[in-house]
């Protein structure tokens, strides 16, 4: 360390002074380097520049099925995608993985360099070596990129400094906010570790284009190339994806006659197929509207395979306006015009304004003047702005909790008690259409600081970089994306 005060005879103590003033902040030598950003910034997941986006980047893309692999010359290989896509799925030097390929020779891990060129029709890889011909092949694999459990990957955060002495020190100075999103089918852990990690540079020898081969220095006897370092353990990252997004309906009927409407039963579906659970279904009864039929029996059937929601509204049907309603041993005569759209045998109706006889009924008989329906209610009806109507009990299904770990294709049971019948006879029979695999959580925001971190590496030219993992350990859970707040490192050199 250099002398203070200094004598104007000690040589040795002012050159000292001199080296370390100049080695000193930014402005005042070469010996110091950095980076720091408050902007929003996005994770690439890519192991050469650009390390982060300003606008968002996925980090994990769902597997993606292709119909060709073929190489196009000795360093680059193009994947062509089964199915056009919606958008191009891969960003520029992302590390993608292929397997599936009958030809083994391309399940492979791409990198480096990674991604060159995406479309949403193909993507195409470049690495850093020659590699002989394998030839194409035809026999269809498939794609996915994902930064689980892949180490250090590296921030917008780093540094290069040279030193040039054995004893001189680096001060380093990090930190990072960070927000990570994750899917996961089931309960996950994650170690997700922040790490101050040094590389060391050596020349290329290329003539033509000359420059550094940064390699991670974890051979040099001085310390170990993670100077600095944290973990945030999560144990319990709560299930995302594998929730149930659609269903349909694919058997069953309810011929329970209803007497309010409309009426919504909260349940939880019972899975018959699969492994998924806790689907909970919000099914409100409604009356269908323009799907006239002679052939209903009482009260539905209210849904059917292939029931969608698009067939149903909360407005009721084929209103009629009676002249008179009487009640005599138990059934109830209605006077209407039933000569048009008229109401069947078996059909079902709702009575309104003709109190006490309100109420949802199965025609017993049917003719054009007027129509009967079976009664235990007695008393005088009064008319007022009496209406009856063909209610056409449906359903629509609201997926109130789409649960956890289910596929499409699985089966689920609705109870027939669960919606106003009887069990085994009013039971709903739905399939799985789709799941929410692309949904993501944040996590916690993670702020890490690095204070006074020193190294002493020895001679060198030398990059510090702020790297994360992502380590999922046994779980099943995906980080999506990774946003970053403000952000920096600095690397000083001070003579020692």
């Amino acid at each position: 360390m250099a002398k203070y005060p200094v004598e104007i005879s000690d040589s040795e103590g002012i050159v000292d002074a001199v080296n370390y003033v100049l080695s000193g902040p930014a402005g005042l030598g070469q010996n110091f380097a950095g980076f720091s950003s408050s902007a929003t910034g996005y994770l690439t997941g890519n192991f050469r520049v650009p390390y982060t986006s300003a606008t968002f980047v996925p980090t994990y893309v769902d597997p993606i099925s292709l119909s060709t692999a073929e190489m196009l010359d000795g360093r680059t290989f193009k994947f062509t995608f089964a199915a056009t896509q919606a958008a191009p799925p891969f960003q520029a030097g992302n590390i993608i993985q292929t397997y599936n390929f009958t030809n083994d020779w391309y399940n492979d891990f791409w990198s480096p360099i990674g991604v060159a060129e995406c479309t949403v029709d193909y993507v195409i890889v470049r690495v850093s070596n020659f590699l002989p011909d394998p030839g194409p092949d035809t026999g269809g694999g498939t794609v996915y990129f994902s930064t689980a459990n892949i180490p250090d990957i590296s921030t917008d955060c780093n540094a290069r400094v040279t030193v040039t002495g054995p004893t001189d020190r680096v001060f380093i100075n990090a930190q990072l906010n960070s927000i990570p999103s994750y899917s996961a089918v089931d309960t996950s852990p994650l170690d997700y570790i922040i790490r101050i990690n040094r590389y060391r540079g050596e020349t290329n020898n290329d003539p033509t284009n000359q420059g550094y081969i940064f390699d991670f220095d974890d051979n040099n006897p001085n310390g170990p190339a993670t100077v600095a370092e944290r973990h945030y353990y999560t144990g319990s990252l709560e299930p995302t994806s594998g929730q149930v997004f659609a269903v349909a309906i694919t058997g069953g009927t309810n011929h329970i006659a209803r007497t309010t409407f409309p009426t919504t039963y909260s349940v939880l579906a019972t899975p018959t197929s699969g492994t998924g659970s806790n689907c909970s279904l919000n099914i409100e009864i409604l009356p269908r509207i323009g799907k006239s039929s002679t052939g209903l029996s009482s009260g539905g059937p209210y849904f059917w395979p292939g029931s969608t929601a698009s067939d149903y509204t909360t407005e009721p049907t084929n209103y009629k306006s009676p002249t008179a309603v009487s009640e005599a041993a138990g059934v109830l005569t209605i006077t209407v015009d039933n000569s048009t759209t008229p109401f069947v045998v078996n059909q079902s109706l709702t009575l309104t304004g003709a109190d006490p006889y309100n109420g949802t009924y199965k025609v017993v008989t049917a003719t054009a003047t007027y129509i009967e329906v079976a009664t235990a209610v007695t008393g005088t009806a009064t008319l007022v702005d009496c209406e009856i109507f063909n209610p056409y009990y449906n359903v629509v299904l609201t997926i109130a909790g789409g649960g956890t770990g289910f596929v499409t294709g699985d089966t689920l049971l609705v109870k027939g008690s669960d919606i106003g019948g009887v069990d085994g006879t009013n039971d709903m029979t739905l399939e799985v259409g789709a799941t929410a695999a692309g949904t993501s959580a944040e996590v916690a925001a993670y702020d890490t600081v690095f204070t006074s971190v020193i190294d002493t590496p020895g001679p060198g030219y030398y990059w510090y970089i702020l790297e994360v993992t992502f380590d999922t350990l046994t779980g099943s859970a995906e980080m999506t994306s990774n946003q970053f707040n403000y952000r920096g490192l600095t690397a000083q050199v001070v003579k020692e």
